[in-house]
């Protein structure tokens, strides 16, 4: 009993002394609980603050970077199951906001020595392509080759409404005018790039051009559905996915997340959806088609593209009535506008336009446009309309023309002008090492001479 005894009070002293020791400790200076507290939540508050203020954007890029989607050749489809996330989801990976992003030095730029560059969509299968095909268009190699150029001669890639502002008449009117200067990275000229006729016409199927572009995956894919019932999804035969893949390579090509301008018509659609209500009479769900170009178009504006009236039916507008010209305008912006988005930009089919006092003008500009582009080899930029000043409250630019016309006669050495095409043409790139002799009809060599 006396064992027992002891060994209680053996017990209880343990536990005492245990208690003792505890509260000595928590009533020691420098041991209060809530200092600890308020340091972790003032970190809170700082990894809050500084995800909300400082997190960059990721909208255009893919969250693991995959980029092992690319065809095969085979016809095989992107898998759709893959975990591939959507470029357009925000990402939720906490930043590191141990590294600041590095500052980019600028300079300003002459607004209105802005270079402006377009061409129509690839040839994506040299094999297929008619001789006609090369004279308005370039090759998938030549395209690669452009970029690579404008890069390695210090060109940046910006937005064509970036050039313009816009200001209040006196009379109230909305009307715009190129910038003075044009803020770019320091040592970058800055290059717009348009591309037109962006409707992959079903007149024109398996003629060399891809069908359709499509978003799988989250990413764009150019389509191609061959004769023999084989699906091609290719991210390596149009402009737009080489863009892409370009700019992730070479991030510092794009200013401001700028990419290319589509210059759209309506007549049969665009981006290789027939979404005009004209297709219902061949039996085509043309809403479903909306539907499905609607998608592509939200990708494209969330990954920086920009859209421009071609005009709806690419007809040489200098020769429209008025009635005609209303009823172009009309159906672009009924069909084209409602899926786009309002634009103030409007390039001439042909590089033919209604002259400035004229009703057929006028038409254009009661529908929004005030920008308006030409085609031309002599890089004309100016406010208002050639020859009327800059009082008139809109813009005119001259693009130079990216075709394999041009790129022909800038390479021929018995061409009158070849010399003065060549020399305007090197601004950009060299044309005799962008020009593909192994797909291209007419074969040249570098004369010595030049």
């Amino acid at each position: 009993m006396n064992k027992i005894n002891y060994i209680i009070a053996a017990v209880l002293a343990v536990i005492l002394i245990t208690v003792f020791a505890v509260v000595a400790f928590t009533d020691e200076p420098g041991n209060d609980n809530s200092d600890i507290e308020e340091a972790t939540n003032e970190k809170s508050e700082n990894e809050d603050s500084s995800t909300d203020d400082e997190s960059p954007d990721n909208s255009s890029v893919s969250k693991d970077g995959s980029e092992d989607n690319h065809s095969s050749g085979d016809g095989s489809e992107p898998d759709e199951s893959s975990e591939v996330s959507d470029p357009s989801e925000e990402t939720t990976s906490e930043p590191d906001t141990s590294e600041t992003e590095p500052v980019i030095e600028t300079w300003e730029y002459d607004g209105l020595s802005v270079r402006h560059l377009f061409t129509h969509c690839l040839i994506a299968w040299p094999e297929l392509a008619p001789s006609g095909a090369y004279r308005d268009c370039v090759t998938v190699s030549e395209w690669n080759s452009i970029l690579q150029q404008l890069y390695d001669n210090d060109f940046v890639l910006i937005d064509i409404n970036y050039m313009y502002e816009t200001y209040t008449d006196t009379d109230g009117t909305q009307k715009i005018r190129i910038k003075d200067k044009i803020t770019v990275p320091k040592g970058k000229k800055p290059v717009v790039i348009s591309i037109d006729d962006v409707v992959y016409d079903p007149k024109k199927t398996n003629q060399g051009m891809v069908d359709k572009l499509v978003v799988k995956n989250g990413e764009l894919w150019a389509y191609t559905l061959f004769k023999d019932g084989t699906e091609d999804y290719s991210q390596d035969n149009e402009i737009f996915p080489i863009l892409e893949s370009f700019i992730k390579e070479h991030p510092d090509f794009s200013y401001k997340n700028a990419r290319c301008t589509l210059c759209l018509t309506g007549f049969c659609g665009i981006l290789g959806y027939r979404t005009a209500p004209s297709f219902a009479d061949q039996g085509i769900d043309y809403m479903a088609e909306r539907n499905k170009a609607a998608v592509v178009v939200d990708w494209l504006k969330k990954h920086g593209y920009s859209f421009a009236s071609h005009s709806y039916a690419h007809g040489m507008m200098g020769s429209f009535s008025a009635e005609r010209m209303e009823e172009d305008c009309k159906q672009w912006k009924d069909e084209v506008a409602s899926l786009v988005g309002e634009t103030c930009i409007f390039v001439y089919p042909y590089g033919d336009w209604p002259k400035y006092d004229t009703r057929q003008h006028k038409i254009l500009l009661e529908y929004g446009f005030k920008f308006f582009c030409g085609t031309s080899i002599y890089n004309y930029l100016a406010n208002g309309f050639p020859g009327k000043g800059a009082s008139v409250g809109n813009a005119f630019c001259d693009r130079f023309t990216m075709a394999g016309t041009i790129l022909e006669k800038a390479a021929e050495k018995n061409d009158s002008g070849v010399y003065d095409k060549y020399k305007r043409m090197s601004e950009y790139f060299d044309p005799f090492e962008v020009y593909d002799n192994e797909n291209r009809p007419v074969k040249l060599v570098r004369p010595d001479d030049l």
